[in-house]
């Protein structure tokens, strides 16, 4: 309905202009008016964080939705991390609202909510590796002694850090370094190794 479509246009123009330059008017589809708005979120900020929520879990919802559930923990961290990386592609023009969300943890009106966002995010996706590696331990496939919370922090971290430095460096291969990265730390994994 009209909430939705407030959010995916709100989302683009943002991702453009930026917040605190963007006005409710001028991204809003001629068909909804600011007041709207404010029947569904109390300010600009609101919506903002609503559409921080929104692009957050969708990019976990599509990870999980490509990774395939068979094969061996092995082949399901490889294959998550490839679709992270097709993901990352696919959703590039909206990456400078990455760096919205990172400025406006610095508001105090919404640093707590944006930072709980964050959190949430960064847990899930932990998680979701987590899982990954703690079924390779209890198939004898990777090392019974791994610390799986840490490994797959950094994992998760290791790819947060790819995509930033692909966006700024246009010549730079996100996924040879990704594959690289998780030849060596799946090799780390192993059992035995």
């Amino acid at each position: 309905g009209a909430c939705v479509l407030m959010m995916v246009f709100f989302f683009n123009d943002t991702a453009t202009t930026g917040i605190y330059t963007l006005s409710l008017p001028d991204a809003l589809p001629i068909c909804i008016g600011k007041g709207t708005v404010y029947e569904y979120f109390k300010s600009k900020q609101e919506l903002f964080l609503a559409c921080f929520d929104a692009y957050m879990a969708q990019y976990c919802e599509a990870l999980e939705a490509q990774s395939e559930p068979s094969g061996g923990a092995a082949f399901q961290i490889r294959n998550a991390t490839s679709a992270a990386f097709d993901l990352a592609d696919e959703m590039e023009e909206l990456f400078p609202l990455t760096f919205e969300f990172w400025a406006a943890s610095a508001s105090l009106q919404i640093r707590d909510r944006v930072m709980d966002l964050f959190r949430k995010t960064y847990a899930q996706l932990r998680e979701f590796f987590g899982d990954m590696i703690r079924r390779g331990i209890e198939h004898g496939e990777f090392d019974a002694n791994i610390d799986v919370e840490s490994v797959a922090a950094v994992l998760v971290g290791s790819l947060d850090g790819l995509f930033f430095q692909a966006w700024f460096d246009k010549n730079m291969n996100a996924l040879r370094a990704g594959d690289a990265f998780v030849d060596v730390l799946l090799r780390g994994l192993e059992r035995g190794a």
